[in-house]
């Protein structure tokens, strides 16, 4: 199953102060979430996205982007 985690802020906000290092652990290690996993975010006017079709706690991509 598809596990979800959202927000959204008025003021630019670096993901390291989400609490997403532990939504990490839901993907395979603590859960049974072994899909991939996407990031989404605004810079200035352009969208970013980023996804791995990895469990997210075996991504070193996630690790960084979330440090």
């Amino acid at each position: 199953m598809c596990e979800l985690f959202g927000f959204s802020s008025g003021q630019p906000l670096a993901a390291s102060a989400l609490p997403l290092d532990e939504f990490r652990t839901h993907g395979g290690d603590k859960a049974d979430n072994p899909d991939g996993w996407g990031m989404a975010w605004r810079t200035g006017g352009t969208v970013q996205l980023d996804k791995e079709p990895l469990p997210g706690f075996r991504s070193a991509r996630f690790a960084a982007l979330i440090a």
